[in-house]
């Protein structure tokens, strides 16, 4: 399991800059109907390109200059560029558990001081009454119907390390008979130092969730709308503020997308380093997961390469070389 520091670090190497219209946008560009409208980058002549994979003519702007110029894309490239984030999320088939959160409870005190002082069930550290804003949340996700752990209640455990983190901890926890149940699966991995209270805990390494299992891709409506999760991102809760409808999966359910319109302010997903900025503002695909925490997916780009270049073939036999 990785922690928010990872987090941080990763994350960092996987954001980069969104062009055009963001995930919406570039969804709707590999659309195969209707036509797409051209973006608008600020020149003033537009370049006509033919996408050799798909049925139909995309307009895309021209980026290369100010004169008018047919061009072919040709699909060289079908690894996904990572710029994006998405979620995915899946049906309790087995109907082990009822879903029925996240609802914020009062703490059971799954956290304690670590060696350096700080105390993450409050949020402060050396002698201090701890921080509001970092201080361990508890919130109740769902009700077990049956197997091993029927009656129990599952709880996503949240609590930050002596920071600054972009994001906290979710430690999924089975409450069942006075004990406390650790799913190492959704968890991070248990260390000598990690603040977490070992007063009637047990840990079930084996112990999985069907519901909670997404794919590392999926396909859109369309062929050529394939889609790659993002691992390593910041745990938060889904939120449809800044998210709009785009289509239905039919195994996992409504996919969401960062809005785009005036109504939603994206600056931060310009800026890779700004960590705190929201996931769901992060121009992805989105899953809502029954537990209520994100699944985030990124947009293979099928004509651009890794480095961001697409792969234009001019009339005239050149090939585009900038971004």
């Amino acid at each position: 399991m990785t922690t928010p520091r990872m987090h941080q670090a990763i994350i960092v190497g996987i954001c980069v800059i969104v062009v055009g219209a963001g995930g919406f946008g570039l969804y709707k560009a590999m659309q195969v109907k209707p036509a797409i409208a051209p973006v608008n980058t600020g020149v003033t002549d537009q370049t006509n390109v033919s996408i050799t994979n798909g049925n139909e003519n995309v307009a895309l702007a021209n980026q290369n200059g100010n004169e008018n110029t047919n061009a072919t894309v040709t699909n060289t490239n079908t690894t996904p560029v990572a710029a994006h984030i998405v979620q995915a999320s899946s049906l309790d088939v087995s109907k082990t558990i009822q879903w029925d959160g996240p609802k914020e409870i009062a703490s059971f005190h799954f956290f304690t001081t670590q060696q350096d002082g700080f105390n993450r069930e409050t949020g402060g550290g050396n002698g201090s009454s701890g921080d509001s804003t970092t201080a361990a949340k508890y919130y109740s996700v769902g009700t077990f119907l049956s197997g091993k752990y029927k009656g129990g209640q599952l709880v996503i455990a949240s609590a930050y390390q002596e920071g600054p983190f972009s994001s906290p901890d979710f430690y999924h926890v089975v409450r069942l008979n006075g004990k406390l149940i650790l799913l190492a699966s959704y968890s991070p991995a248990l260390s000598k130092d990690d603040g977490v209270s070992r007063t009637n805990l047990t840990v079930d390494s084996n112990y999985t969730i069907a519901s909670l299992k997404y794919p590392a891709t999926f396909t859109g409506p369309k062929s050529r709308e394939t889609f790659t999760t993002v691992q390593y991102l910041p745990n938060e809760f889904f939120d449809d503020t800044y998210l709009q409808k785009i289509f239905i999966d039919p195994t996992y359910g409504q996919v969401y997308v960062t809005k785009f319109d005036s109504t939603v302010d994206t600056t931060g997903a310009l800026s890779p380093m700004d960590l705190s900025f929201p996931l769901l503002t992060q121009n992805g695909f989105y899953f809502r997961a029954p537990d209520g925490s994100v699944r985030a997916y990124s947009l293979n780009i099928d004509f651009v390469s890794t480095d961001g270049v697409p792969s234009v073939t001019w009339l005239n036999g050149a090939k585009n070389v900038t971004a």
